[in-house]
């Protein structure tokens, strides 16, 4: 009984209020409108249904050089349009119309995998002669995915990059979010 559809936010034929509950999950730091998607999101959920978004973003105010240094790389080299800050997703939530539940900082989590990312590349890249072919094929955007996962790694550590789901509802009154889908 339940429905999966994969897809563009931004470039969507769904319906209006169909969907119980819809979600983005590490996605909207690779959409060129994140808001405008969050507003395509309360289109398509039903009242009372709910929006959940699992977002990489930067602390409140990161410093120049974690910008420069870290997150301006990261970005570029992970295809990122940008990250926002906590701020800027509440300020989509609200701006389509949707009322924030619950949110959860997973980052102390998400900051653990990292290291095992990169573990798990230095071994695939020694046991496994396909990828060290593909590696040494293009050495050098190989070192830069290899630097790009130490420098996630490193913005966790440093609080520079957080990993925070939200949870927002849609509600039952229609009249809120419609209004504001002509913003």
């Amino acid at each position: 009984g339940v429905d999966v559809q994969l897809g563009d936010w931004l470039e969507n034929q769904l319906p209006d209020a169909t969907y119980d509950a819809v979600t983005a999950v590490e996605s909207l730091e690779h959409m060129s409108d994140p808001r405008r998607a969050v507003v395509e999101m309360a289109r398509v959920v039903k009242p009372g249904g709910r929006v959940l978004l699992g977002c990489w973003m930067t602390c409140d105010e990161p410093r120049g050089w974690e910008r420069r240094m870290l997150i301006e790389p990261i970005c570029h080299d992970g295809l990122l349009s940008g990250m926002g800050d906590e701020k800027a997703v509440r300020h989509w939530l609200d701006s389509a119309g949707l009322e924030l539940v619950r949110t959860d900082d997973l980052s102390r989590e998400v900051e653990k995998t990292w290291p095992d990312c990169l573990w798990r590349a230095v071994r695939m890249t020694v046991s496994d002669r396909k990828m060290r072919r593909l590696i040494c094929s293009d050495l050098r955007r190989s070192t830069r995915m290899a630097l790009t996962l130490k420098r996630i790694w490193i913005a966790y550590v440093l609080g520079a990059v957080r990993y925070v789901v939200f949870c927002a509802r849609k509600p039952n009154s229609t009249t809120s979010w419609r209004a504001r889908l002509s913003v």
